[in-house]
């Protein structure tokens, strides 16, 4: 699995809300997969397997506006065979291995987008930025791979 930025320890409180996935089938939904991901303040949503087991794992963004934490945020939960697994994982602009991006800190995560970018077979995790680059003045991605 390609090396990741750590992430930041922070505990989903239960009044911040959650996100479930709905299994799909050839007649529709098929009822709803065990396990939850991060809901309150969520901006996006995207789908992709980060790791390279075969099943879809759930990120997430949340821009500083919609959450407590100063910059926003993204988490990431796993999937497996039965669902989502495990505790989500949130990563900020502050977490160690993050770029640095000047000015545009606090929008990160106003938006999220998982696809394999640079062709090694792990979707990658592209993640938005709305406000200020030094360059730009407009914005900035993100992408971890």
């Amino acid at each position: 699995m390609p090396t990741s930025p750590s992430p930041t320890p922070r505990m989903t409180r239960p009044d911040e809300g959650i996100g479930v996935v709905y299994q799909g089938s050839r007649a529709g939904l098929a009822g709803q997969a065990r396990g939850t991901f991060p809901g309150w303040g969520v901006r996006a949503v995207a789908v992709g397997d980060l790791d390279g087991d075969g099943y879809g794992d759930v990120v997430t963004s949340s821009a500083d506006d919609a959450i407590d934490d100063a910059g926003g945020s993204i988490s990431i939960t796993r999937g497996s065979a039965g669902g989502l697994d495990g505790t989500p994982r949130f990563w900020t602009p502050a977490s160690p291995g993050m770029p640095k991006i000047s000015g545009a800190a606090r929008s990160f995560g106003s938006f999220v987008a998982v696809g394999d970018v640079n062709g090694d077979g792990y979707a990658d995790v592209a993640v938005g930025a709305s406000e200020g680059i030094v360059q730009l003045g407009e914005g900035a991605v993100v992408v971890h791979n």
